[in-house]
Parts: structure tokens; sequence; C-alpha cells
């Protein structure tokens, strides 16, 4: 079994008391005093992570961008310099071999991956950076340390869209519907099970402030429009290539969920 690798922060780790654990192919922390004082501290102070085990990946040349816009899901030609952006990163079939952040710099572009994913994912790059001599592609994670940091960790919010049941006739699976029709991705709902007709909000760590004003405004105005009309909300979307499906029909016609078990 090969030896498990070590971030530059394992001696810190050591001394801080940390629980210590295999986690792809590196000895990682998993906690320090307990699960309980950690949640108070990064929901009342702050929370530093050591993601130093995870992968980078330096693409740079005149033709960078146009084989990033090639292998990721997402546009990099939106990012500003020094910003970053979630994506997936693709097969031809549309498959995805791993999700990671690209971030846009001077000299070209910086990608992270997840540690496990690391050589696959270097791979796949080279393999179609070597058609094009305008693009160079390097394994550049010896020479970063990344930590995750924020002053207050708070990445996740759960709503409930009880009320608007009650008062107005409308369930969360309808404000999802008709969040397709305001350009936004459906949240998680009906999860987690405690909350009541819940909506679990999900937004990336490198969402701007103008996005999420823009996603509460459209629940805002999508709450405006149940009270006028509660049937509205039942027929969306409207703009998707697909409209309102028969989620009971679709689950009795789905062959994996009939199969017995």
């Amino acid at each position: 079994m090969p030896a498990l690798r070590r971030t530059a922060l394992y001696d810190a780790h050591r001394a801080a008391g940390a629980r210590l654990v295999p986690f792809a192919g590196w000895e990682m922390p998993v906690f320090y005093e307990g699960v309980v004082p950690e949640h108070h501290a990064v929901r009342s102070d702050c929370g530093v992570f050591d993601v130093s085990h995870m992968g980078e990946i330096e693409t740079s040349g005149p033709g960078a961008e146009a084989l990033l816009q090639q292998l990721l899901s997402n546009d990099v030609g939106k990012l500003a310099l020094g910003g970053a952006q979630y994506s997936c990163l693709c097969r031809e079939d549309g498959g995805v071999l791993d999700d990671l952040f690209t971030y846009r710099r001077d000299a070209g572009f910086l990608t992270v991956t997840n540690a496990s994913n690391q050589a696959r994912d270097q791979e796949w790059f080279e393999q179609h950076a070597s058609t094009s001599k305008d693009v160079e592609v390097e394994d550049a994670s010896n020479r970063y340390a990344p930590l995750a940091f924020d002053r207050r960790c708070m990445h996740e919010f759960v709503l409930s869209g009880r009320p608007a049941k009650n008062e107005l006739g409308v369930t969360t699976l309808d404000i999802a519907k008709r969040l397709l029709d305001y350009g936004f991705h459906p949240p998680t709902i009906y999860f987690p099970l405690l909350v009541d007709e819940a909506m679990m909000v999900e937004p990336t760590e490198t969402e701007p402030r103008e996005n999420l004003d823009a996603f509460a405004e459209a629940i805002e105005e999508i709450l405006a429009e149940a009270e006028e009309d509660p049937e509205l909300l039942k027929r969306a979307p409207y703009t998707t290539p697909v409209r309102r499906l028969d989620e009971a029909r679709a689950a009795r016609r789905n062959p994996v969920l009939r199969q017995p078990l």
C-alpha cells in the first residue's frame, strides 16, 4: 500500500491535536477538539479548511481559453481577471469527469481539481491540448497549498414554503418550477425532511452579491404572482423545452424505480 501524502500543514495539524485519517491518498484532519465546538466556532467566528491536497492545473498560451471552453461546462469567457468559476469537466458525450474551479490570471488560467481525480484530469487536459501549438498545460499542484477561509461559514440555508402553501395554495415544488422561468436553477426541495415544504438554497462561494439579490427578488415576485394567480405557478415552467411533468406518472414509468429490491 503506498504511503499517504501529507500537506504543507501536516505538522500544524498534529500540533493542534487533529485526528488524522486517510482521504484520497492523503493524511488529512477530520476534527480537533470535537464536532460540536468546531460547529459553534465556524458559526460565530471563522473557519479555515486545509484544501492543499487538491490538484492544480495551469493552462496558458493564446489557445488556453478556447481549450477550456471545449472541456468545461461553464463559460470561462465571462471570467474577469482574478475571478473564479465553478464548472464540470466533461467527456465528449457530456458525462462528467470531475467538478472543479477555474481562476483567470494574468498568465492564463488555474484550475483546481479534486484530489482523487488530479491525475486523470491532468491527462484529459494534456490529451486535448496536444492537438494545439497555442496552449500549454502544466501540473502545478506542488507549487500551491490553498486554504479555504470565510469569516463565517454559512454556505447554505433552508427556507420553508409552508406559509405559501397554507395561505396561497402553492407548494415548494410550484415555486421551484417557476424559478426556471426567471432563469434560476431550482434549489433542492423537500430536504431536509424535518422542515415542512423545505427549500435548501446552496449558492456557490463565488456567486456575486448581484446574483444573490436577483434570486431574492425573484422569490418575492413569485410570491406576489401566487397572491394574484396561484394557477400561474401550478402550470410553470413556461420557458423550458419540456413543460411541467407528472412526477407520479414518471416515477411509475421509470424502469430503475420499478426494479425489485
